[in-house]
């Protein structure tokens, strides 16, 4: 079975379904009819979200064990660790940065610009 393009675009262009249960992506509502743009814009940004507060809770508790840690070998670890989150910190901040820069519109899902 082969899907064509101008089903993908009626699909994403009209509503998919509405919500029975609040969703934890921002702005879509119980009730309301959702799309599939709507939704991966939305799912974007939560992901996002999600990561930078999991860079920062790791933060905090490696930048807790690096300081009461007497042990070389943890301390070591923890500095390890404490590097790489830093740096996965600045690479998923420049990336939204570098795309909002070239084009902020590559940072939005426009699905029937995509199919068309």
């Amino acid at each position: 079975m082969k899907i064509s393009n101008q089903t993908l675009l009626a699909q994403s262009a009209s509503p998919g379904y509405v919500l029975l249960e609040p969703s934890i992506v921002p702005g879509e509502e119980a009730g309301q009819a959702m799309n599939l743009e709507g939704y991966l814009q939305g799912a974007y940004v939560t992901l996002f979200v999600l990561i930078i507060a999991s860079a920062v809770l790791s933060l905090v508790y490696y930048g807790f064990t690096y300081m009461t840690s007497d042990i070389p070998k943890n301390k070591a670890s923890a500095r390890e660790r404490l590097d790489g989150i830093v740096l996965g910190l600045v690479i998923a901040l420049s990336t939204v940065l570098i795309l909002n820069e070239i084009n902020p519109e590559l940072l939005k899902f426009n699905l029937s610009d995509l199919l068309s």
